[in-house]
């Protein structure tokens, strides 16, 4: 896949064992690859670079996203991120699940992933768009409140 448009890859609401595999991502309005609301999915060994020419607030438009989604592995993925980009970033988003119980960004591996960030403007993160509290806090590791960041380190190449 190859094209420019708003969505090229994306898997949303209860969306199970989807494999995104050996595609070529550039260049889209949004997110080069949005996994959300979903569960167990492989992203893996495809190129993707400068996603979310046209949505380039806070984390959305990602080249790669995962959101309120669980079992996830993103690896052997090539992502050029352009100035102002974000690459790789799992958001979550504790959203509802119709008949109780929240969606989480839980059990996901990202691993093997070769980056390239153009400029010093370009990030990958971990992300929380809810406020969270005590107890939440404690069973996660995270730290935050809504709309946080958790950066984590990451190189930044110049041209």
């Amino acid at each position: 896949m190859s094209m420019t448009t708003w969505d090229p890859a994306y898997g949303d609401i209860n969306c199970r064992d989807v494999v995104y595999e050996d595609n070529l991502v550039e260049r889209n309005h949004d997110s080069g690859i949005f996994h959300e609301i979903s569960y167990n999915a492989v992203i893996r060994n495809n190129v993707v670079r400068y996603n979310g020419i046209s949505l380039k607030k806070w984390v959305w438009g990602a080249d790669i996203l995962v959101a309120a989604s669980q079992d996830v592995e993103v690896h052997d993925n090539a992502v050029a991120v352009s100035v102002g980009g974000c690459g790789i970033v799992l958001v979550d988003q504790s959203r509802r699940i119709k008949g109780g119980g929240k969606y989480k960004t839980r059990n996901n591996t990202v691993r093997n992933n070769e980056m390239f960030f153009e400029g010093s403007r370009a990030l990958r993160v971990g992300a929380c768009d809810f406020r969270l509290g005590r107890a939440s806090r404690k069973r996660s590791g995270i730290e935050g409140s809504t709309g946080s960041l958790l950066t984590i380190r990451a190189s930044v190449a110049t041209q």
